[in-house]
């Protein structure tokens, strides 16, 4: 039997905690073998002085796990705020909004 994976949560802002909640419920119920770490992103980071959205703890997190379970958040558009996808665009694609699916992995490890 294969260990649980430890992914990186960010419930994000405005909906999107209650859609993360939902999605952390689905993926129980199917039986995803998973850990969770959460990390704080979005708007507060941003006017927190973080120009990404995410503080550089977090980042270590994303980086440590490299999967990141994203709910929306507060867009910076508009606010004079960049963006994590923008600001980082050297950084490791550890963030994802859309992607269309190559294939499917298993997370009950079967």
């Amino acid at each position: 039997m294969q260990a649980n994976r430890t992914i990186t949560v960010a419930r994000g802002d405005g909906i999107g905690p209650e859609i993360m909640d939902a999605t952390l419920r689905i993926l129980k119920a199917a039986g995803a073998r998973l850990n969770y770490e959460e990390i704080e992103i979005g708007e507060q980071q941003y006017l927190a002085g973080h120009s990404s959205g995410i503080t550089p703890t977090d980042w270590k997190t994303l980086l440590r796990n490299k999967i990141l379970l994203k709910a929306p958040i507060t867009t910076a558009a508009g606010r004079g705020l960049q963006e994590p996808q923008r600001d980082h665009s050297q950084e490791p694609a550890i963030i994802f909004q859309r992607a269309p699916v190559q294939g499917v992995l298993s997370l009950r490890g079967d």
